[in-house]
């Protein structure tokens, strides 16, 4: 099984060190250089750490997500200006489904319960406002989630299902070389029984 904690602290520590040693390099042709992205394929690491959601409740309990951290690949091509690009992501998360009870009396008590492994596959279109190595963009796609429940207490039962989803967001995208670029934006993705929210951190490559 992944380890979550353990890819979200070397991502982290990658992306960082990325940042870091590049920025004095490239901060005084960010916006005067243009991208060499035109027309090209790429591929690129997903990072997106996503906050949990309610997905139910009524008087006496409320059932919601817990928090979600998604990791996957993508693969997107670049239009001949540069400023569209098309792009399919696949990704892959874990996480709880909570229930709070309550009593009426103001006094609740939180429990795990089934464990939510998800897939999920997306074709989606970003718009780069900018030619340059730094620039701000929009994004919108449509895909297919899959989920699975592992029901606990020694029942050994899978419940499985599917759902279509959609996603917006919005960021920048930083061209560091000709061939290395970061993404980073907030995107909100919803499917009829679930939605993530959250802080997406890509690392890529062009060929």
């Amino acid at each position: 099984m992944i380890n979550i904690k353990n890819v979200t602290l070397y991502s982290v520590m990658v992306l960082s060190f990325v940042t870091i040693t590049t920025s004095v390099a490239y901060a005084d042709n960010l916006f005067t250089e243009s991208a060499n992205r035109q027309g090209k394929t790429e591929g690129y690491l997903i990072f997106q750490p996503t906050s949990g959601d309610s997905i139910g409740s009524d008087s006496f309990f409320e059932q919601k997500t817990d928090d979600t951290t998604f990791i996957g690949f993508g693969m997107g091509v670049n239009g001949k200006n540069g400023g569209l690009n098309l792009n399919t992501e696949f990704v892959y998360g874990s996480t709880n489904i909570l229930y709070e009870f309550s009593d009426g009396r103001g006094t609740s008590e939180t429990a795990k319960s089934w464990d939510l492994s998800i897939l999920g596959a997306s074709l989606n279109a970003d718009y780069n406002f900018l030619k340059s190595r730094l620039t701000p963009f929009l994004t919108a796609g449509v895909g297919w989630y899959y989920f699975s429940f592992d029901i606990p207490g020694g029942y050994d039962i899978l419940l499985a299902g599917s759902e279509f989803s959609y996603s917006v967001g919005g960021g920048a995208r930083w061209d560091i070389t000709d061939k290395f670029f970061m993404k980073g934006l907030y995107k909100m993705t919803s499917t009829s029984s679930f939605s993530f929210n959250g802080i997406s951190l890509n690392l890529g490559y062009v060929f």
